[in-house]
């Protein structure tokens, strides 16, 4: 079956059968997170916990930004033997 074929088959579903084709597709596209929102919660505590105990600073946001691309930067130096 081509796409065309499997288009004009899907478009004669009922639309509660299409929206579950969409949430099919779009599951393929955009897999699950990688880590459960338990596991999420667990890292968001053990990080408070080293803040609190003075092993993590906080940083600002355009700080976090600017040591992302200078690390990206030096990145692409070392990689690229002209550069």
């Amino acid at each position: 079956m081509n796409y065309q074929e499997v288009l004009n088959a899907a478009m004669t579903l009922p639309y509660s059968e299409r929206l579950n084709l969409v949430e099919a597709l779009d599951e393929t596209l955009h897999p699950p997170p990688k880590y459960t929102e338990e596991e999420l919660e667990e890292v968001l505590e053990q990080r408070m916990a080293n803040f609190k105990a003075g092993r993590a600073k906080l940083v600002d946001a355009d700080e976090a930004i600017r040591n992302i691309r200078a690390a990206v930067e030096r990145a692409d130096q070392s990689n690229n033997p002209e550069g």
